[in-house]
């Protein structure tokens, strides 16, 4: 019996603290919320949705889904055209240059950087490419229109702006209701 006391003590001496007794763990380290866009990184939202869209005189062109991206801070553009064409763009505003940027790439090759902003109530954006002719300036311009449709322009310059030739005009309609 004497053998099964001093176990038994030897134990109880070995025992852990009781958890009261144990320093208290440090406080959980707040994580930081995740920045929220801006304003400006919304003036682009009128372009987001999924497209159909139509040349001038109603014939289909080809089809766009607009999508955010990011947690809001961009968009993402999915292009494919009624010829086989595609292409995809990522469009972000830049609050250090407080301007829009556009960066596209088509399933031709093409890669077009593009930048912008509104200019009375338009998306207007501007790159220049190099051609085997030489640079060549593009404008694309997105108006938000009054129906809820979108128009959208692109026009080159081979003269560094000082005249503009229109190569696509697309008349954006939706064609069903989706969140992005």
């Amino acid at each position: 019996m004497i053998h099964l006391a001093a176990a038994f003590m030897l134990l109880s001496a070995q025992a852990p603290a009781p958890v009261s007794a144990l320093p208290a763990a440090p406080p959980p380290v707040p994580v930081p919320k995740p920045p929220v866009p801006t304003a400006e990184h919304h003036q682009f939202d009128f372009w987001l949705g999924e497209w159909e869209v139509k040349d001038p005189a109603g014939s289909v062109v080809g089809h766009n889904r607009i999508e955010s991206m990011a947690n809001g801070f961009g968009l993402l553009e999915n292009w494919t055209d009624t010829v086989g064409g595609s292409g995809k763009s990522v469009n972000a505003y830049d609050p250090a240059a407080k301007g829009w940027h556009q960066t596209w790439v088509g399933s031709g090759g093409a890669v077009i950087k593009f930048d912008g902003g509104i200019v009375e109530g338009k998306m207007r954006m501007e790159g220049i490419r190099q051609t085997a002719k030489g640079p060549v300036r593009d404008r694309m311009t997105w108006t938000p229109e009054i129906n809820g449709t979108v128009r959208q322009v692109w026009d080159i310059s081979a003269d560094e702006g000082k005249t503009w030739k229109t190569i696509f005009e697309g008349i954006y309609s939706k064609v069903k209701s989706t969140s992005f």
